[in-house]
Order: structure tokens, then sequence, then C-alpha cells
């Protein structure tokens, strides 16, 4: 009898054993080798990698896409939870099926084990779209118009997720100044590492794939400059590297000084007087409320070909009793009325061609090739999405709106900006909300990934 008992223990424990072989192998086999070849030659504690899922409960196939979308963050909710419960991790971009997130490597094959988890890749890289496809219009209208061997700039915008591995929870609302310096500091550190690393990568694999280019590099975006010859740029635009490519207006030569005796700040002054009655007064002094309109803080922001942008703040004749009167969106920016007393948007177009002055409202967005790029530069007005608040669009809104949609974070609060177009009534609209529907949904954050990658 023992020795049937010993039998049938020895037994058990010989399935068993099988049982967790079979089962760890399933875990590897889900896992992609390059991720172990990352980690056996890493000389951190953590990596940002792609992962693949699904979860019957939530169909994503078959059904329309706001269901999709609907079921895919639903999905998404019931990982995260799962996740919380292996430990750190951190959200980076999103789509349906697909999650980029940081990871200790210690809870990689943990991750991978999870039953509604598919695989686990090195985040995707590269682009199959066709060489035509990637030139936005305005270097396809320069195109036409210049020989093979002309020379030409671009801005390259290079085809990887730029999410870096940060090691370090975001600080909560109660955290110490310092908290939130260190945190910081760490992250843009960790950032701009991983961004100069892959850009000098990529910029290697461009000049080795096509001879001739000058490459300049950037070291927080994934983004270079390269000057060329406009018989390469498709060569150029055809390499999986490339994402998006953009003609570089700023670097054409400037139109020939005229012999009109009268600088843009003489006929800014004229122009002030006959449209406004406005005179020009010391930047540093009060203004005069009620006795007569000025302007103040006058400065020529950037030239352009044809076209000088200008900002200029006007103060009528009466101080107004609010701080944000309304808002416009230029382009892909929202410029408002902030202090008061000033009564409109204080920037200008000078337009060389017609010798005259346009309010910002009264510009069509695409008149003036480069303005609107200008704008973004200089970082004037707010950018639609911008749901941190801080001036720029980066992959942290897409992040910030998709951790509120997953309850992991929220947007803050009556972050809205009042628009009114023509005799339309005024109505609000929250920053988060990319794409102006009046819903701040996953579409929102995928629209704001497709613009930093330049679809």
């Amino acid at each position: 009898m023992k020795k049937a008992i010993a039998v049938l223990l020895t037994l058990l424990i010989t399935l068993s054993c099988l049982t967790l072989a079979v089962s760890a192998t399933a875990v590897t086999e889900k896992i992609d080798p390059a991720v172990f070849e990352h980690i056996a030659n890493a000389d951190d504690d953590g990596m940002v990698v792609e992962i693949h899922h699904h979860n019957d409960a939530y169909p994503t196939e078959g059904v329309s896409e706001q269901e999709a979308v609907e079921n895919d963050r639903k999905a998404q909710h019931e990982l995260f939870e799962q996740l919380r419960e292996i430990g750190y991790f951190e959200i980076g971009a999103f789509s349906i099926g697909k999650i980029n997130i940081g990871l200790p490597y210690e809870s990689i094959e943990k991750v991978a084990a999870l039953p509604n988890v598919d695989s686990v890749t090195m985040p995707e890289e590269g682009s199959t779209a066709p060489a035509e496809a990637k030139l936005d219009s305005v270097l396809k209208e320069k195109l036409s118009g210049m020989s093979d061997d002309s020379e030409i700039d671009l801005v390259i915008w290079l085809a990887y997720t730029d999410c870096a591995y940060i090691g370090m929870s975001e600080p909560g609302d109660d955290a110490t100044h310092e908290e939130v310096d260190a945190y910081l500091t760490l992250m843009r550190g960790k950032r701009k590492a991983y961004t100069s690393a892959k850009n000098k990568e990529y910029t290697e694999r461009i000049a080795a794939a096509v001879e001739g280019v000058e490459i300049t590099p950037m070291t927080l975006t994934p983004m270079v400059f390269i000057h060329t010859t406009a018989g390469k740029v498709l060569d150029v635009a055809a390499l999986p590297e490339v994402g998006s490519v953009y003609y570089e207006a700023s670097t054409e030569p400037l139109d020939p000084p005229t012999e009109d005796p009268m600088t843009v700040s003489e006929k800014f002054e004229k122009w002030m007087y006959e449209k406004k009655k406005a005179v020009k007064c010391n930047d540093d002094e009060t203004p005069h409320y009620g006795e007569r309109s000025e302007y103040r803080n006058y400065e020529e922001l950037y030239t352009g070909r044809g076209w000088t942008l200008i900002h200029a703040e006007f103060y009528g004749f009466f101080l107004q009793p609010w701080e944000v009167v309304a808002s416009i969106v230029f382009g892909d920016r929202v410029l408002s009325w902030r202090a008061p007393g000033v009564e409109d948007y204080a920037y200008y177009v000078y337009d060389a061609m017609s010798d005259t002055f346009y309010p910002i409202e009264n510009v069509c967005t695409d008149a003036y090739d480069g303005l609107l790029e200008a704008m973004s530069q200089l970082r004037i007005g707010r950018p639609v999405g911008d749901a941190d608040g801080d001036k720029d669009l980066t992959v942290l809104d897409a992040t910030l709106i998709q951790r509120s949609l997953a309850e992991l974070d929220k947007l803050p609060e009556e972050d809205v900006y009042t628009e009114m177009t023509g005799t339309s009534p005024w109505y609000s609209t929250a920053y988060a909300d990319a794409d102006s529907d009046g819903e701040i949904t996953v579409m929102d954050a995928t629209r704001i990934q497709n613009r930093i990658a330049g679809r």
C-alpha cells in the first residue's frame, strides 16, 4: 500500500512539474526574443514594451468603430486592474488591441502570463506608407517646380514611438515642489537620452541608405533636419525610418529690401492710428483708460517670405472687467484675449505685397507660407489637444486623456476655451477635445498621436 502511494505521489509530482514547464514555455513564447535580447544588454531596470491584448467579453472586430473603441477601453480598464496587482507600470501610447507600457524587467513575464495578453514585443517601428504619401502638400508643390539637382531643406519626423521608461511614479496632487522637480528632472533626462540615441541610430541608417544628404538630428523629439537635392527626396521618404516629410520654409532667402524709407514699425504706428486711433506708448507706462486708445509691447516676432508676424497689445477706451473675453482657433492653436483691457488678440500680420496689416482673426490660416509653423515654434497660444496645459502638444497630452478615460487620472477641471465664429453663439470647448466633437474620447488621444507623428 505504501509503495502504491509513493508511486502515485511521484506521478503527481512529475505531472505537476511538466505542467509548470509547459506553462512557463507558453509564457516565454508570448515574449518577442528581441525583448529578451534588450534585457540581456541593458544596464537599467526597465523598458517600454508593446502589449497586444484582447478580451472576448469586449469584441473589437465585427462591430462599429465606436463600439470597437468603447469595448477596447473596457478591456484596457480590466487589464490595468491586473497590472496594478503585479506592480509598477507606466502607460504610454494606445491603439485598439495594443498598448505601449513601461515595465520593470522583473514584471515582463508576469504580464505576459495574464490570460488576455497575446504577446509582448518591442514597440513598433518603421513606416510602410508609400513615399508620396509621406510628403506634405507644400513640399509636393515645391518639388513640382524644381529640377533634380536643386538643393532643398526638409523636416523629417522619424517612424518610432518616443516613449521612454522613467522608473518613477508621477507625483500626486499632494506632492511637494521638490518631489515634482525630482520627477521632472528624471523624466526629461530619460526622454532626452532615449530620443537622442534613437535619433542618432536613425540618422546613421538614413545616411547609409541615401548618399549625399546632410542630417542634423534633434535631441528632444523624433525629428531630424535634412539638406539634400530635390531628386533624392522620394528616396529619403521611401525609407522605413521616415514617418513624414515636410518642406523647411524658414531656410528660403528673404526678398531683397525695397527702397521704402519707412520701417515696418513706423508703418504699423501709422496704420494703428488710422484704423483704431491708437497711439504708441512706452511699454512700462500705465494705460490711460478712458482718455485715448493705445498700443504697447510692439515686437516683430518672425519674418517669412512677404510677411511679418507682429505682437502689439491694443488698449481701448474702457477697462474690460474680465480676464478672458473670447478665443479663436487659428490652425491648430487657440488664441485668447487674456489681459484686462486688451481688446484684441495682440497679433497682426504685415503683408508686404499689399503693404498693409491684418489682425490675426482676419487672416486665413493658409494665406502665408510658414505662418502656422512660426506660431507653433514661438508657442503662441495653446494647441488644440493640449490636455496638460504646458502649451506644447506631446505624447503626454494623449497619455493624460487615456489615463483619465481609464480612471487613472483626472483632466484639469474647467480647462476650456470660449470660441466665437462669425455671428454664431459663444460656446466652450475643452482643450483635451482634440477633434472638437464635444466629447473627450480615446479618439482625441489618437488624433493627438497622429498629429505628433505628422499623419
